[in-house]
């Protein structure tokens, strides 16, 4: 707008290009109603490429019988060019406002008038039937673009590549991503962001794995794009994809004066530093989004204050949310963050406090305010407000569900209560609503810490009756369940059942790999054979890790968890060894669950110091300690 003003002020009328190029930037910009005023004023002028720009700039506005108007006062016949460019930005208009009835006419029309078609004139029309995901319809346009003499490109495989995901029809899908492949087409920005929906849409883990890996190839590089950067973080957020996830991330900071972030793409950058475990770079990327866009939205504030929580940095939490509520829109979810965050640190009464300021400032509370809140009152031990919170919430106008239920029960395991969590599952039951796996995990939980033995095999026996499918938390529990009771072989033969039920079968029928023997299985299992003084099987079964099927592991409780075992063993050599491959896996730069306590670090070279190691095994280890920035003290290795 300043440029085109400062033209006009020195006498410069500007030209059909220019006129151009200013409502270029202001489509960019997002700014309809300039690029419209801009495209009335070159109008007078008569150029023909201004009308073009008017009639996509009404079609981009959302205006499609202003874009139709202006389509039927061109004159044709001056170039064959121009016509087909005309009857293209018409063609646009129509599909991109879901009217791909009304473009199919133009499309006719075309052939009637004898109007050149060309490949974007096809493109086009599959565009139409994608977004409205017509996928015969799609296949059909495609066959006549070869009938016409013109082979698909890239632009119609990603039509119905997109077409196919938009269905679900993950099979068709990957058949056209190998199409794509086979005849070298480079995956661009919307073909990876399509992929990245594709792995969002996935029913198992391994699918979603699949459509991540196109994010390792060299010649991909989502965060040259906005659209396939948002796509790729929001994928690896949910796939929990870590490394890629870091990439994606480094890779904006690298770049981010080359296009500017809006407040969606902040919120999911804050996200995904909440997922790597790094409030340093989610306070980086917060400064950024200051910088550039001013003030947060409501979600990206709401992104930050969780991811600081997820940090268990508390009081920053708290003290962003004064220092914005009065600026930005403070609601349910906000509360319920804050909540969740007092509920972490076992801090009932703050939850208290904050939730009497709720009532007083009329912020309506919901399941999810009040699941925090007893959780905290639970979780403090505060059974008896607990209850009166319960009345408080059914007065509410809010039923409680099975999760608060749940959050009861454990309330009641974590007091030793066992009698009053087994009435409440029954009272929920009775409530027409019936107990869940995440149910039994907490009384089996609760049975494990008060050493309830006999209600526990009750329990299981209960679950195997009623069908109900065990989960990670349930072999974990029943893992230390026979720890406990100093029965290590049950436990081993619980997690290698568990490991030979590995798959599944999916709605079609196919079998499909499963996530039940996950990390912390594999830790709970580590930490049985530790506890029971088996530590040559402890470290037979580390190695023997990596070698399950769809294993997530191992984390950083195995790392601490086998290496205090190798410590107290004897076993240096091999305690330093697991130690430098746990280095290794922080080498891509964030907190990440692969991560050893600095007291495991501790009593390693202690234990180097007393058997006189420090100089063959010690220093170098700490070498590599200092590389990776991990907190170190000197005197680990002084003599």
């Amino acid at each position: 707008r300043s440029v085109g003003a400062s033209m006009l002020e020195a006498g410069i009328e500007p030209d059909v290009v220019t006129y151009g190029n200013l409502i270029l930037c202001a489509q960019m910009a997002n700014n309809q109603s300039l690029a419209q005023e801009l495209a009335e004023r070159s109008k007078c002028k008569g150029y023909l490429k201004s009308v073009l720009w008017s009639i996509r700039s009404a079609g981009l506005d959302g205006k499609l019988e202003k874009a139709i108007e202006e389509f039927r006062l061109i004159k044709f016949g001056i170039s064959p060019e121009v016509d087909t460019k005309a009857y293209n930005i018409i063609l646009d208009a129509c599909c991109s406002n879901k009217d791909v009835d009304r473009a199919l006419e133009f499309f006719e029309d075309m052939e009637k008038k004898g109007v050149k078609r060309n490949r974007i004139t096809f493109n086009t029309m599959m565009k139409g039937y994608c977004i409205l995901g017509q996928v015969e319809q799609l296949q059909d346009m495609m066959d006549r673009m070869r009938k016409s003499g013109h082979e698909p490109d890239r632009a119609s495989f990603t039509c119905l590549l997109g077409c196919f995901v938009r269905k679900l029809d993950l099979e068709n899908a990957w058949r056209v991503f190998y199409e794509i492949d086979r005849l070298g087409f480079v995956a661009d920005s919307h073909i990876v962001a399509i992929m990245m929906r594709l792995s969002s849409n996935s029913q198992t883990a391994h699918e979603a794995e699949k459509a991540l890996s196109i994010l390792d190839r060299p010649d991909v590089v989502p965060c040259l794009d906005v659209c396939a950067m948002k796509a790729a973080l929001e994928a690896c957020v949910c796939a929990k994809a870590y490394e890629r996830l870091d990439r994606i991330i480094s890779g904006y900071m690298r770049r981010r004066s080359e296009f500017k972030g809006c407040a969606y793409l902040f919120g999911l950058l804050i996200k995904g530093c909440k997922t790597l475990g790094s409030t340093r770079r989610a306070w980086e990327i917060w400064s950024i989004m200051l910088e550039e866009i001013g003030a947060p939205t409501e979600v990206v504030l709401g992104c930050m204050i969780d991811a600081l929580i997820e940090g268990y940095e508390i009081e920053d939490a708290l003290a962003l949310f004064h220092e914005w509520k009065g600026s930005v829109k403070c609601d349910t979810i906000t509360y319920s963050m804050l909540m969740k965050g007092f509920a972490r640190i076992f801090d009932a009464n703050r939850a208290l406090e904050l939730f009497r300021t709720m009532q007083a400032n009329g912020v309506p509370r919901n399941h999810i305010v009040y699941t925090s809140l007893l959780t905290a009152c639970s979780r403090a031990g505060f059974i008896d407000h607990a209850e009166r919170i319960l009345l408080d919430m059914r007065q509410d106008g809010c039923s409680p569900n099975a999760i608060t239920y749940s959050v009861m029960i454990n309330g009641h395991c974590q007091a030793g209560n066992m009698s009053a969590a087994v009435e409440l599952m029954q009272s929920m039951t009775e409530a027409g609503m019936r107990p869940d796996c995440v149910i039994y995990n907490t009384l089996l939980g609760g049975c494990v810490r008060h050493s309830e033995w006999d209600l526990a095999d009750t329990l299981l026996a209960d679950m195997e009756k009623k069908a109900i499918a065990h989960s990670n938390i349930t072999i974990s529990t029943i893992v230390r369940m026979w720890s406990r009771r100093g029965c290590l072989e049950n436990a081993i033969k619980t997690v290698y059942d568990a490991l030979g039920e590995s798959s599944a079968c999916d709605p079609a029928g196919r079998r499909v790999p499963t996530s039940i023997v996950d990390a912390q299985v594999g830790s709970e299992l580590l930490g049985a054979c530790i506890h029971n003084g088996a530590y040559e099987r402890a470290f037979e079964i580390f190695q023997d890790f990596k070698k399950w099927p769809n294993f997530d592991g191992p984390n950083g409780h195995a790392y601490n968890t086998i290496i205090t075992g190798l410590v107290k063993y004897g076993n240096l050599h091999e305690g330093v060894r697991i130690a430098e491959e746990s280095i290794e896996l922080l080498r891509v730069g964030y907190r990440s669950r692969n991560t050893v306590d600095k007291s495991t670090m501790v009593q390693l070279f202690r234990a180097l110091r007393k058997a006189e190691l420090i100089e063959e095994l010690g220093k170098p280890l700490y070498d590599k300690l200092v590389s990776v920035n991990f907190s170190v003290d000197e005197t680990w290795i002084s003599c």
